[in-house]
């Protein structure tokens, strides 16, 4: 609650809140869209998943021109899961 309160009296003073300081690192804000690959936006890539082929952006986050769709690195646990059982 005090860090709430501390928010607030710095915005009446300042007269901006703290999403406008453009001096503090830029979070992403869509890790929570399912067409967002968490593994490649948390390492600083696009991550923009076409959810129909499962492919996934692998240009810098914030890149300029059109997605570049490549086919998604496999985890270990998925490649076990998919690998044929004998």
């Amino acid at each position: 609650m005090e860090g709430l309160r501390h928010s607030a009296v710095a915005m009446l003073i300042t007269g901006r809140c703290q999403m406008d300081d453009r001096t503090a690192v830029r979070r992403r804000l869509d890790l929570h869209n399912i067409s967002i690959d968490f593994a490649a936006a948390t390492s600083g890539l696009c991550g923009f998943t076409h959810l129909d082929s499962g492919r996934v952006c692998q240009l810098p986050h914030r890149h300029h021109g059109p997605c570049h769709l490549q086919d998604r690195a496999r985890q270990p646990a998925e490649r076990a899961a998919g690998a044929p059982r004998g």
